[in-house]
């Protein structure tokens, strides 16, 4: 299971290549990690404590992580489509140029 997650957090803060660690992803996943049990826990510790659930209020807070979420998402997608891939150039046939290899 750890192997599992290991993989999952490598690719989703490493470049394409796989190896080399972006830090704009990085910094986004150690902010947004602690962040959603912080918010859950204020949840519990606000219910219990005034006796009633704020839905409005959890309502709200669950929609500011979760356009964060969807933020980070985003930049990484974009991200992913601008960074170039090194690859070996294509390989078309060429045109018969009258010269002997």
């Amino acid at each position: 299971m750890f192997r599992g997650l290991h993989k999952v957090f490598r690719d989703v803060n490493t470049e394409n290549d796989g190896k080399s660690w972006d830090a704009v992803r990085v910094a986004g996943s150690y902010l947004l990690l602690p962040g959603i049990p912080i918010f859950l826990w204020g949840v519990v510790y606000n219910t219990l404590h005034t006796g009633h659930f704020d839905f409005s209020g959890f309502a709200w807070g669950m929609g500011g992580i979760g356009a964060v979420i969807l933020q980070l998402a985003g930049g990484i997608n974009l991200k992913t489509r601008t960074d170039g891939m090194p690859s070996a150039p294509p390989q078309y046939p060429q045109p018969p140029t009258g010269e002997s290899p």
